[in-house]
């Protein structure tokens, strides 16, 4: 499990949830390629349902006003996220999009980590991590040789009314995990 990956925040105390997948590609060179193909369907936010069949939840990449962006993530952008019947969004703010290669052990990371926000609406100026709460999520990309590896990490150090999406089923974010490596 990647969860000691430094993208992923660390709190002893706080709640943690993680779910990994990985696949034995069999050669380095198809790895290498599939490693770009996941990487940019993380990136793709709108397409999330589109890789994640069946799942309920909505995503819809913003810029940091919450106006809908047709492109792919960028640090600072905002991730819309509802339920099948929204009673409003929760709102995560890109914190975070980090590549590391490590060519003498061929191997390779990708990870973006969003925190909870405030509705765009609701504030003014742009969003900023310290407006955010605890929670956060990180999704970690890494390619060992024709090993990936994908897992998704929920952290938030202390229970609030914030952070709900957190508590959207484990099935949920294993079907997103699944879909971006398949």
């Amino acid at each position: 499990m990647r969860e000691d990956h430094y993208m992923v925040p660390f709190d002893p105390e706080g709640s943690k949830r993680d779910i990994e997948q990985s696949i034995d590609v069999g050669s380095i060179e198809d790895a290498e390629y599939l490693f770009v193909d996941i990487k940019d369907k993380l990136l793709d936010v709108n397409n999330w349902n589109k890789y994640a069949t069946g799942m309920a939840t909505a995503f819809r990449l913003t810029d940091s006003h919450g106006i809908g962006v047709g492109r792919h993530a960028r640090k600072g952008d905002l991730i819309r996220i509802s339920e099948e019947q929204p009673i409003g969004f929760e709102w995560g703010c890109i914190e975070a999009i980090e590549y590391d290669d490590y060519p003498d052990e061929s191997m390779e990371t990708f990870a973006l980590r969003a925190r909870n926000v405030p509705d765009p609406s609701t504030r003014t100026g742009h969003a900023k991590e310290s407006e955010g709460s605890e929670a956060t999520f990180t999704i970690v990309i890494e390619r060992r040789k024709a090993m990936l590896f994908i897992s998704w990490h929920g952290r938030s150090a202390k229970e609030t009314t914030d952070g709900k999406w957190l508590d959207l089923p484990d099935k949920e974010w294993s079907d997103l995990v699944n879909g971006l490596l398949g």
